[in-house]
């Protein structure tokens, strides 16, 4: 199993605290998802990186006090190591694994960048409708 494999804990996480399975990014996906008018949470990780562990159990932690959120967003895991320095990433503006976006219609909407701080994790999903 690819580098998805560390990814997979973000969707355990999530799926427990009641929040739909996150996709995981592939080639092709953007057509898909990206460009359909759904309102997206696309998180850059890594399997190694602090920052993409600690931003997952804080983002468990606010599914899990507020479920809401997973009617409201479509989960979508970017692994950085494989994806960071393509096309895709840099249309995105993304320099860095631990980035977060929120993306409508095919653009991004809201960002943060590598931030561990549950205020500013929960600020960013309240950004949605």
């Amino acid at each position: 199993m690819r580098v998805w494999a560390g990814i997979l804990v973000l969707v355990a996480g999530v799926a427990q605290a009641g929040a739909p399975e996150p996709i995981e990014y592939i080639p092709g996906l953007k057509k898909e998802r990206f460009d359909n008018g759904e309102t997206l949470l696309v998180k850059f990780q890594t399997e190694w990186s602090p920052t993409s562990a600690r931003q997952e159990e804080i983002l468990n932690e606010i599914m899990a006090e507020d479920p809401s959120y997973a009617q409201k967003l479509t989960f979508v895991t970017v692994d950085y190591d494989t994806y960071g320095k393509s096309r895709m990433a840099e249309r995105l503006r993304v320099t860095r694994h631990g980035t977060l976006l929120i993306m409508r219609g095919g653009e991004v909407v809201e960002r943060l960048e590598a931030s561990i701080d549950k205020r500013e994790l929960k600020a960013l999903l309240d950004t949605v409708e």
